[in-house]
Order: structure tokens, then C-alpha cells, then sequence
């Protein structure tokens, strides 16, 4: 019933519930609330003339209801039923009253001082104390988590208020979020994907209106790899799940990104550019083109009217590119420019740099790098096995330190080069300031396969240029053996005056070439003069120190040529 006149006259109001209503109370002129049997919660926000059903999951009767402020109430009833809101009657929480006993009235003084009275003489008095720490959450010590995951948890006893959430990538810190109030939730998902292949380290305090919980324990997950938008589904040059967006995906995201490619198709897949794609900027990006199941993903140039490089990486860590094709650049291939611990592996090249003014372009550059290798590439022939037409200026150039071409034979680990005017090209760098320092060139077929069967010429093997520091092509073992073959010459090395030259040619088979050595800035010149050559015995003179290989020479399989070395014979020190 409700009366406008100062209870002269009533006239009753329709509650839509046909349960007992037990208590009323209103907070304002406007705004107030019923409760009943079988757990009503009625809620009016105009004077009484309408009333909405608030569901709060029981069916206990309900018997009071009172508000402190216009935020804070309270409603008890039959089974020792206490709720409270905190946040105007938006959201209603049970409560541990400690008795079972049915309840029948509530008053409270303000937020945290309050009675409750019920059957069998039962008085309770409400003195919060501060919430407890929470023992552990779900993610607590898993891995491979993914970095869209949500981060829950149970709830914490004593907490009536709410949860502030501290997440970092150290422990202790706040980097992701630092100390926010959640609210009264069990549950948060980040505005961001977390950083992938990262420890994430969780903080949760709970706190009601007494205090803060303290001394809580710090959580921690790790997640994994990041495939929400690193995924290329595509061969478009751009748009979602394209090369090009998940290359920018992995810049923005903090941390390891590995791109794999699950392109539908039997394939080949080509990715046809119309401009150079996005620059790798963050550390630990991979593109993984070994993961495409079915067909090979070629990253094709063809289209692109500029003279600029197809992939370039500057001044990151650990970047690692396999499977790829890539041909048909304008300029230069791939290019890494200061870039520590890469690898390139497996991938095929041909066709670059058919807009270079030069030439001088390189399938791949590696420009003042160091600690990276370069493993079961070809440059310079196609995937058929075919030379491509284009003459590329350099297979690979290099300047850097810490730097492996190739590597052991018997793991397929060597690079083929075929149709470039250079095979490797090693260049100090006055500009970075980094010398060609380090260099190891193992286990190579150049100007041929393994097998020794293909003809892919190359106008020189090697270029080396002028400060080289242990430089080594080839290392006295045959598995790390360099097979050169079908060249003008085996070395063209050494312009001007070296400052240093230090580069040593070891136990490699060298056969088919026109000549073996274009020039060497050795000071004075070394020879070695031989006395006596026998089947098996080899006699002659040269100076002190100089290590001698001998090798056998002949011309049978190499027409029109000088079959110079394809036979090691052994190894002395003069």
C-alpha cells in the first residue's frame, strides 16, 4: 500500500511477486527497497510507483532490510541469511554470520559498526577485521599459458569490498599493471595480450572497508608463444592474417614472436610484394616458413618498383628467419644491419637485385652483426634446382664478428651458391666501426651440389676484402670441407694495404676453376718450390712456419679447365 497525503488514504500497489513482503526501506524520496519470502529483493526507483525484482540465488525468507548510507546495506533473514552491498544495492554478497538461527532485525551506526538480532536470543555484532590472503590463484607456476588468458580467483574470507591487482614481468613488479582496484570480482582480463614467452608475476590483495589484506604471496605463470595475430593465413601483401601484419603484430608485442604459416593449399604460396615489408624491430622475432604444412612459402619482389631490400633487421637480438624463398628482390634480399645471435636457415635466394644500379646488391647481408650463422641455404638457385637468370652481385656478404657460413657436412648444414658474380663477399666496416673478425666458412658447395654432379657457376668463390681478423674457409677437417667448383677463380682476396690479413685456407677441395688464387696481399709473396713428387712422398721448400697442404691435380672431369685440387693428399708445417 502507499499514501501521498500523510496517510490519510492508501491504495495498494502492484509488486508483481505474490510472496509475503517483510520489510521496507527507503534511502531516499525516490529509491527504495522490499524484501520477502522465498528470497524476494524488490527495487523502486520512483517513490513506489514501479517495483523490479532484484535475484540474488536464494530462497531463504527474507525479514529486514536497513542502509547506512545510500551505498552500504544490509538484509537478513531465516538461516542465519546476512547480505550486504556496497555498492547501492547493485550487487549483494552473503556473508558468514556464524549462526543458523533465523534473523529478524538489522541496524547499523555506520559502515563497519552494526547488530543483527534473531530467534534464540541470538545478538550478533558486526566488527570487520581485514580480509585474508588468498592461498593461491588457478595460473599459479603453469606454463604455456596464452597471452590473452584471463587471470581468476576464489574468494578471498573477510573481503567484502574488493581486490587490487598488481601485474609485472619481474618479480615485484607493476610494469602491467600497477595496484588497480578491480572491484568485488573474481576474474580480470588485461586490455592487452600479456608478453609472450614471458613469467608473469601476479599480486592480489584483497581489502574491505577495515583495511587491506597484508603479507600476501606473490603468484607467477609463464606464457607462451604469441599466435594471436602472428598466424599468416594468407598470401595477401597486406591485411589480416597477412606476412606483413603479423611481422607488425611482433614488433608491438614485447618479447619473443614466432610467425608461422598455415596458409590453406597444397602451394607453392607466393606472397607477391608491392612494397618492402615492415622493418623487424623487437628482439627474438622468428619467421618460421619450415611450419607451413603443405608447400613451400615463397616471399616474391617481383612487383616492387624501388630499389630497397625485401626484410631488413636493425640493431636486434636473436632474430631467426627459416623456410623462406625469397627472390626477385629489387635490391638486396634479407639484410641485417647490427644485429647479435641470428640465424638464417634453410632458406632459398635468387633473383635479387634486378634494379641495382651497381651492382653491388647481396642475396643476404649481414652488415656489422655478430654471434649468427647462415646454415642450408641456396643462393642463387631456384627451388627446381635451376640457375636463375639474374646474376646476383653476392651470394652473402658479411662484416661482423662471431659469424658461421655453413657448417658440417654430414648435418647438411652447408649453403649452395650458384650464378653470383661473388659467392661470399667479406668486407671490414670502417663505418660501424667492426672488422671482418671471426669468420668461419664451413662445409659450402659453391659453383656446385654436394654431390659434385651440378654446374652452377660463379665468377669468384670468395672476396675477401682488406683488414681480415681469424678468418678461417675451412677448418682441416673433411666434413668442414668448402667445395668449390665451375669458378673464373677460387679466391679473389685483399685490396690495397691491409692493415691486418689474417685468413686461413684449410683442407678445401677446389677443382674446375680457371685459376685458383686472383691475388693475395701476402708480404713477401709465399711459393713453394717442389723437388720431388712421388706416389708417396712429397719433398720441397718454403719458408719456415708456412703450413703446406698438398692436393692431387687432374683434368679428367673437369673439360677445358684445371682439375686443381679435388683431392686432399695431407697437411705439413714447413
Amino acid at each position: 500500500l502507499r499514501t501521498l497525503d500523510g496517510g490519510n488514504n492508501w491504495q495498494p500497489v502492484n509488486t508483481g511477486t505474490f510472496y509475503d513482503i517483510n520489510d521496507l526501506y527507503f534511502v531516499s524520496d525516490q529509491v527504495g527497497w522490499a524484501v520477502g519470502d522465498n528470497g524476494i529483493i524488490l527495487k523502486t526507483n520512483n517513490a513506489g510507483n514501479d517495483w523490479q525484482n532484484v535475484s540474488v540465488g536464494t530462497t531463504e525468507s527474507l525479514n529486514r532490510i536497513h542502509f547506512s548510507d545510500s551505498l552500504n546495506g544490509w538484509i537478513v533473514g531465516t538461516q542465519g541469511m546476512v547480505l550486504r552491498t556496497t555498492d547501492a544495492g547493485a550487487s549483494w554478497k552473503q556473508l558468514y554470520s556464524g549462526t543458523t538461527n533465523a534473523l529478524y532485525g538489522v541496524h547499523f551506526a555506520n559502515n563497519s559498526t552494526g547488530w543483527v538480532v534473531g530467534s534464540g536470543g541470538a545478538i550478533l555484532k558486526y566488527t570487520p577485521s581485514p580480509p585474508n590472503c588468498l592461498p593461491t590463484i588457478p595460473l599459479h607456476q603453469q606454463i604455456d599459458i596464452p597471452i590473452d588468458a584471463e587471470i581468476t580467483w576464489s574468494e578471498a574470507s573477510g573481503c567484502e569490498d574488493g581486490y587490487r591487482l598488481s601485474i609485472g614481468t619481474s618479480p615485484g613488479g607493476t610494469d602491467l599493471l600497477n595496484n588497480q582496484d578491480v572491484g568485488n570480482v573474481f576474474s580480470y582480463a588485461p586490455s592487452q595480450p600479456l608478453p609472450a614467452n614471458a613469467t608473469i608475476y601476479v599480486t592480489l590483495k584483497p581489502y574491505n572497508s577495515i583495511a587491506e589484506a597484508s603479507g600476501c604471496e606473490e603468484f607467477w605463470f609463464k606464457t607462451g608463444l604469441n599466435t594471436l595475430c602472428t598466424t599468416v593465413t594468407t598470401t595477401n601483401d597486406s591485411g589480416p592474417n597477412s606476412l606483413r601484419a603479423a611481422i607488425n603484430c611482433a614488433n608491438t608485442n614485447p618479447g619473443p614472436d614466432t610467425i608461422r604459416f598455415d596458409i590453406p593449399g597444397a602451394g607453392p604460396h607466393i606472397i607477391a610484394l608491392a612494397s618492402d615489408l615492415p622493418n623487424i624491430t623487437d628482439d627474438g622475432t622468428i619467421i618460421d616458413g619450415d611450419s607451413q604444412p603443405t608447400g613451400k612459402i615463397i616471399i616474391d619482389g617481383g612487383n616492387m618498383t624501388d630499389y630497397i631490400v625485401l626484410l631488413y633487421s636493425e640493431l636486434n637480438a636473436n632474430t631467426k628467419i627459416k623456410g623462406l624463398t625469397i627472390r626477385n628482390a629489387p635490391g638486396r634480399g634479407i639484410a641485417l644491419h647490427k644485429c647479435t645471435g641470428f640465424s638464417i636457415e634453410n632458406c632459398n635466394f635468387y633473383g635479387c637485385g634486378r634494379l641495382d644500379p651497381q651492382p653491388q646488391s647481396s642475396l643476404l647481408q649481414l652488415w656489422g652483426c655478430e654471434n649468427g650463422i647462415v646454415k642450408g641455404c641456396r643462393f642463387g638457385v631456384t627451388e627446381n634446382k635451376a640457375l636463375h637468370p639474374t646474376r646476383t652481385a653476392f651470394g652473402i656478404t658479411a662484416s661482423g664478428r662471431n659469424i658461421q657460413i655453413g657448417g658440417a657436412r654430414s648435418a647438411n648444414e652447408g649453403n649452395v651458391f650458384g650464378n653470383n658474380h661473388f659467392a661470399v663477399g667479406l668486407w671490414s666496416d670502417a663505418m660501424v666501426p667492426l672488422l671482418a673478425e671471426n669468420i668461419r666458412i664451413y662445409g659450402n658447395n659453391i659453383g656446385t651440389d654436394a654431390t659434385t654432379t651440378q654446374v652452377w657457376p660463379n665468377y669468384h668463390a670468395f672476396d675477401m676484402g682488406n683488414d681480415m681478423t681469424d678468418v678461417q674457409i675451412g677448418n682441416g677437417m673433411a666434413d668442414f670441407a668448402n667445395i668449390v667448383r665451375h669458378c673464373e677463380d677460387f679466391i679473389q682476396s685483399g685490396y690495397g694495404t691491409p692493415t691486418v690479413y689474417q685468413v686461413e685456407y684449410r683442407h678445401n677441395l677446389f677443382a674446375c676453376n680457371n685459376k685458383s688464387l686472383d691475388y693475395c696481399p701476402c708480404t713477401p709473396a709465399r711459393s713453394v718450390d717442389i723437388a720431388l713428387a712421388q706416389t708417396d712422398k712429397i719433398t720441397g721448400m718454403s719458408m719456415s712456419g708456412d703450413t703446406i697442404e698438398v692436393y692431387q691435380s687432374g683434368d679428367a672431369t673437369c673439360p677445358n679447365t684445371v682439375c686443381q685440387g679435388s683431392v686432399w693428399l695431407g697437411r705439413t708445417v714447413a
